[in-house]
């Protein structure tokens, strides 16, 4: 089942709910942090993108961190 119908093309967490046939538990999901900056919003949630080893994330918004992060 697609999560967004109106879409061609099929979202990360589509494909993994196609692949490996299981939903993820939306009610359990949570805030990790919370910036009113945009810019440091940014930062923060690229931090925690690449904190994370089992991830859905492509990870091609985190290119622009620079590597002392």
């Amino acid at each position: 089942k697609h999560i967004n119908r109106n879409s061609l093309s099929s979202s990360v967490i589509t494909d993994h709910r196609v692949n490996f046939d299981h939903d993820f538990k939306w009610e359990d999901a949570r805030i990790l942090d919370s910036e009113s900056k945009f810019h440091k919003r940014l930062i923060s949630e690229m931090l925690f993108i690449k904190r994370q080893s089992n991830d859905l994330n492509l990870q091609t918004d985190t290119e622009c961190l620079h590597h002392s992060y």
